[in-house]
């Protein structure tokens, strides 16, 4: 019965579920049973080991679930024609390099639906196959970086806070220490400076940043070293300088707080 299948490769597929695995056993295919496979699982390897394919090399592309597509689907297509590849280079086929190459022949196919790109040989197959997957790998890498910095825009750059909280209900002012990039990066997009920039001097603990606001509205922005104190610059929106009467909340907060002006 396998003899017959080998006329048409993948027409082994279905039929492979229904071969008692003692017949594939005699015919001498299975040389070894996985500990704990399935029935059908031994049975797919030994239809691809008797194939002509290795031993190791079939439990790859079992893992790729290679064997397991049905008749009627879309897929049968690239299964039919990309199995028709492999058997032509069943010879050269190492486990390590199946995954890669089911992977990139799958991703081609999938592209433009064209199955042509099965005419090429082995060997471009497999750098075209590597190539692709070292440029899918730095990908994800970039993409992983690139949520680690968002996510790190995210986390407090200094965990200590260093009292600059203050408030005056009467007019509803107050004082916030901005502890996150993305604090520092909002503060200065509504209020139209470069204290965004700032966050690595704030993370190597050199300054802090307070944001006042009135009526839950931003005023100012203020720079204090964290060493001694003291403010380095009080800035409002567009760069002025604070106002008369904001000097005076200043001079409260500072008082309360101890900050030096």
């Amino acid at each position: 019965m396998i003899q017959a299948k080998r006329q048409d490769p993948a027409g082994y597929i279905n039929a492979s579920y229904h071969h008692p695995l003692n017949q594939i056993i005699e015919f001498g295919s299975l040389v070894k049973q996985p500990e704990h496979a399935p029935t059908e699982i031994c049975v797919e390897i030994a239809c691809l080991m008797s194939f002509g394919f290795g031993y190791e090399v079939s439990e790859e592309l079992i893992v790729y679930r290679f064997a397991r597509i049905d008749e009627r689907s879309h897929d049968y297509a690239w299964n039919h024609a990309t199995f028709e590849w492999c058997l032509r280079h069943k010879d050269r086929f190492i486990p390590e390099d199946v995954l890669v190459l089911l992977g990139y022949i799958r991703h081609i196919f999938d592209e433009t639906n064209d199955l042509g790109f099965l005419r090429r040989g082995y060997s471009r197959m497999l750098r075209e196959a590597h190539a692709h997957n070292d440029e899918m790998l730095a990908r994800l890498e970039a993409a992983a970086q690139l949520r680690e910095v968002e996510e790190r825009k995210r986390e407090p750059y200094a965990d200590d806070a260093l009292g600059f909280a203050f408030s005056q209900q009467g007019h509803e002012i107050s004082f916030e220490q901005l502890f996150t990039v993305d604090a520092l990066k909002s503060e200065g997009e509504a209020m139209r400076h470069c204290v965004g920039s700032y966050a690595s001097r704030c993370g190597q603990g050199d300054s802090a940043i307070v944001s006042l606001q009135r009526d839950g509205r931003r005023a100012l922005t203020i720079e204090v070293h964290r060493a001694n104190r003291e403010v380095i610059q009080v800035r409002g929106k567009y760069n002025r300088s604070p106002s008369g009467v904001e000097n005076s909340w200043l001079v409260r907060w500072a008082e309360a707080v101890g900050v030096v002006l």
